[in-house]
């Protein structure tokens, strides 16, 4: 007899229904890093032992297995061995679908890139070349211990390599020196973005201290504009202060701002981006009621004069 704890019905595609449980001492929750269903629920077998395990864990492993594959984007590869206490993965189906969830290297995206390169190849374990050197090669005289790690490490230095090379553009991976290490690989992707960072970096403190307010957007999304301008100069190392960043905006209006800006410099305190964003804001409505009601003033008189 099952002593029943807690059940969960879940829905495969063909719209069949089934309970599915699993004993927690059975399922790696830390090494699954995707949930198939919002809860795991669990049942307590009160059998014996060899029963259970000779019985019972084999049809949960096959039972789960055919669930997961319903669940993961894997297109059910995921399997549950009966070997082992681990869910397996097989690495052709698990590096394709990664790439998939990985940043395109483009040139310009280089710390966002590694981050997503460095996260997904830890999470399949494979990240082993990135803070290894390469291993001592194998000879007659090796222990098992140093076979053990040199097959780990050409295995995480090869499936590295064919990850980066799968999300960098074409016409960038052509430019990149040939080399073999994984390690060395993503240093020269990484040297690689500063050669155009230093290009882009100029491209856009010029646009910063030239650019101009003209009214075909709002003034909000022109602030925005230039505060996203500084953030991505931040990110390559050229940091803009917030009181330069008030005064590039200030110099970018035009000169129907100027009563505005003449307050500014005459207050005592200063403002910071943020505020000076929403005063801006406020400004921008004051002068198109204002607007408005030039317009509307001059249509009424040239009215009244055709009256006449």
């Amino acid at each position: 007899m099952t002593s029943l704890i807690e059940s969960c019905r879940v829905s495969s595609p063909s719209g069949t229904v089934a309970d599915q449980s699993l004993p927690l001492t059975f399922f790696d929750i830390v090494w699954l890093h995707f949930h198939p269903c919002g809860r795991l629920f669990f049942h307590e077998f009160p059998c014996s032992k060899p029963f259970f395990l000779d019985t019972l864990v084999p049809k949960l492993k096959h039972s789960l297995s055919q669930t997961l594959k319903h669940y993961f984007p894997l297109a059910g590869n995921l399997v549950y061995p009966l070997d082992t206490d681990k869910i397996k993965v097989p690495i052709s189906a698990s590096l394709h679908t990664h790439a998939s969830f990985v940043s395109m290297f483009n040139g310009h995206n280089y710390t966002e890139w590694c981050e997503q390169i460095q996260f997904h190849l830890g999470v399949l374990e494979l990240d082993l070349a990135l803070h290894v050197d390469k291993p001592a090669a194998i000879t007659d005289t090796s222990s098992e211990g140093e076979i053990s790690v040199h097959t780990a490490w050409e295995r995480s230095n090869r499936l590295s390599l064919m990850l980066m090379r799968m999300t960098i553009a074409s016409n960038i991976k052509s430019t990149l020196p040939p080399t073999e290490n994984a390690k060395d690989f993503i240093k020269l992707v990484g040297e690689r973005s500063q050669t155009a960072d230093k290009s882009l970096a100029g491209t856009l403190m010029a646009t910063l201290t030239t650019i101009k307010f003209d009214g075909s957007r709002s003034m909000y999304e022109h602030v925005m504009e230039m505060t996203n301008i500084a953030a991505r100069l931040k990110s390559l190392e050229m940091k803009v202060d917030d009181s330069f960043l008030v005064q590039f905006v200030l110099n970018s209006l035009p000169p129907e701002y100027g009563p505005f800006q003449m307050n500014y410099n005459t207050m005592k305190d200063k403002w910071n981006v943020n505020e000076l964003h929403s005063m801006l804001v406020q400004e921008e409505t004051r002068l198109k009621n204002q607007g408005t009601h030039s317009v509307h003033l001059i249509t009424n008189q040239g009215a009244g004069k055709g009256f006449i």
